[in-house]
């Protein structure tokens, strides 16, 4: 390599070997060599920033002494018993622990290096540290399955739990359904009284929510103002309408928040399994369609999902963007109508 290296620039071997020495020790990702013994004989310095600990303090230690989670799989040499003769580069995503004892997570790429009779020698192991977008993931997939503000079921949540409820409904036969909550005159005590305010009314709204169900069914925010209540199992159709009709009358009471009091009602759609939709999303549009039917005649009532009905707003669920789906789970809200309202904190 020095060779044809030499034939192109006017330098002599020692200095490219100083060269490439100095390239790989300055390169932004950490880089360790390993024996067939799996101890490290070498590291640059963007392992000593990634890891904490400098190159002298690795060099001839095993690995698994730098890792959170080891199992023989991870160690380099068990590469030659997984993997054929001369094989080319290896990719895997592993955690490791830092000197401080926090761990990073860092996708490593593996080359092994041969010598000429073809005995393994060495690994060289490339690491790229993706700890940051790894916590964002985990922190949207958070914000995703539970509301921050109200302590809730987010909306991927129940979506989840409908699925898996619609499946055991499919098998056992039992009844479910869906209610869709949507708050009416929100926005008005949003704006009027700041997010402070509106924060408190949908912790409160939450917790009548949760004073109407049973223990084995579950209340979700769904986004902004709007809430969703997964009945699992109900002994008869009549038992789901009057939790809906409890729900709308629990809400229409005054809410005493901070030095005042607040008022404003809500409006409900309940769909039924399979009558209504055979899948999370068909079920949620119709019970989504019911409230929204309910809005038109004024609010502050309870309608049931109608098989004839034409869905108006179908699809909207699917539709919704990424963008929109983290700016709901973050307390931002809509309005009655659906159009873009003031965010509320959570």
């Amino acid at each position: 390599m020095a060779h044809e290296l030499n034939d192109t620039y006017p330098v002599r071997p020692p200095s490219i070997c100083a060269l490439l020495a100095q390239a790989i020790d300055s390169a932004g990702d950490a880089i360790l060599i390993i024996d067939a013994n799996d101890r490290v004989v070498w590291a640059n310095r963007a392992f000593a920033r990634l890891s904490g600990f400098q190159p002298h303090e690795v060099i001839g230690e095993h690995c698994a002494t730098l890792r959170a989670q080891t199992s023989p799989a991870d160690c380099y040499s068990a590469l030659r018993h997984s993997q054929p003769s001369h094989m080319g580069t290896w990719q895997r995503e592993l955690c490791s622990v830092r000197r401080d004892g926090t761990t990073y997570i860092a996708d490593e790429i593996v080359t092994p290096l041969w010598d000429q009779g073809g005995k393994l020698t060495h690994f060289v192991a490339v690491l790229h540290d993706v700890t940051r977008s790894k916590e964002a993931l985990q922190k949207e997939r958070l914000l995703a399955s539970q509301d921050m503000l109200t302590g809730l079921a987010g909306r991927a949540r129940v979506t989840e739990l409908l699925t898996s409820a619609i499946a055991e409904a499919q098998q056992s036969g039992r009844i479910l359904s869906v209610l869709f909550v949507d708050l009416d005159g929100f926005k008005k005590i949003n704006d009027s009284h700041g997010h402070s305010v509106g924060d408190a009314v949908l912790k409160a709204v939450a917790s009548r929510l949760q004073s109407v169900i049973r223990c084995s069914d579950t209340v979700a925010r769904f986004g902004g103002d709007e809430f969703v209540i997964l009945l699992p199992t109900v002994a008869s159709r009549r038992v789901a309408r009057r939790i809906g009709m409890h729900a709308v009358d629990q809400l229409s009471q005054p809410f005493a928040v901070g030095i005042g009091r607040h008022s404003l009602s809500a409006s409900v759609g309940l769909a039924f399994f399979p009558e209504h939709g055979r899948s999370s999303e068909s079920l949620l549009n119709s019970a989504d369609e019911a409230m929204y039917r309910a809005k038109r005649q004024g609010g502050s009532q309870f309608q049931v999902a109608d098989l004839a009905a034409e869905p108006m707003h179908h699809g909207r669920f699917r539709e919704i963007s990424a963008v929109e789906h983290s700016a709901d789970l973050n307390g931002s809200h809509t309005d009655e109508r659906g159009n873009p309202g003031t965010l509320v904190g959570g």
